[in-house]
């Protein structure tokens, strides 16, 4: 998968950043969840968590796995280090983002325009911004709250995605979206765990970064 392509899968896991209320006619319960969500990561300060993700190729029943770990520290920054089955790295600080393979001496870096790139608006832009783009309901059960956020226009390049939280902790369990292909991806988090540091969202020095 490509760099842009990867970067903005996690910040769709941000939307709370952002969003504070709902506009005139849609119910408020999505983004009085999603703003929980927000005051729940700006309580805790920067966290971090293991997930796996599944791609699955539009048409296929079965897709590829891999295995790593998100760091998140609000209000901007959030990095993703895949383990197996091939390592590699990604950081988004801002509206600048990093990509690297651990042990190599260069790597990646690119600049965001939150207007211009799915994920990064709901990370970045103003709520009136975001209203204009995106609907949003929950789907609710005894063991699941889903927050389902849907495109509002084609160009967005999304079809839908959904942030499955849990009803105990309001933390993301898992994240899930399809592309306008049909290609569908989810990622599934563990344990969170508090991070003494924000070392993880510096760029690794001695890498020599080029520019995209």
């Amino acid at each position: 998968m490509a760099m842009r392509s990867r970067w903005f899968v996690f910040a769709l896991l941000l939307p709370a950043l952002a969003l504070a209320a709902s506009p005139p006619g849609e119910e408020a319960e999505p983004w009085e969840l999603l703003a929980g969500l927000r005051q729940r990561l700006a309580t805790d300060g920067a966290v971090a968590t293991g997930f796996v993700q599944t791609f699955l190729p539009a048409g296929f029943t079965t897709g590829e796995e891999e295995r790593g770990e998100l760091a998140l520290a609000v209000p901007d920054c959030l990095r993703w280090d895949y383990e197996t089955p091939d390592p590699k790295s990604f950081l988004i600080c801002g509206e600048v983002a990093y990509s690297w393979t651990p042990g190599e001496p260069t790597g990646r870096r690119l600049r965001l325009h939150a207007r211009e790139q799915a994920g990064l608006d709901l990370l970045l832009l103003p709520t009136s911004e975001l209203t204009a783009r995106y609907r949003a309901r929950v789907e609710r059960s005894e063991v699941r709250l889903v927050v389902v956020l849907t495109p509002r226009a084609e160009e967005v390049g999304l079809a839908d995605a959904r942030l499955e939280l849990d009803p105990a902790t309001s933390l993301p369990r898992a994240l899930a979206w399809t592309d306008l292909e049909g290609n569908r991806s989810r990622f599934e988090f563990t344990v969170y765990r508090t991070l003494i540091s924000r070392e993880a969202f510096v760029a690794p020095p001695g890498v020599e970064w080029r520019d995209d």
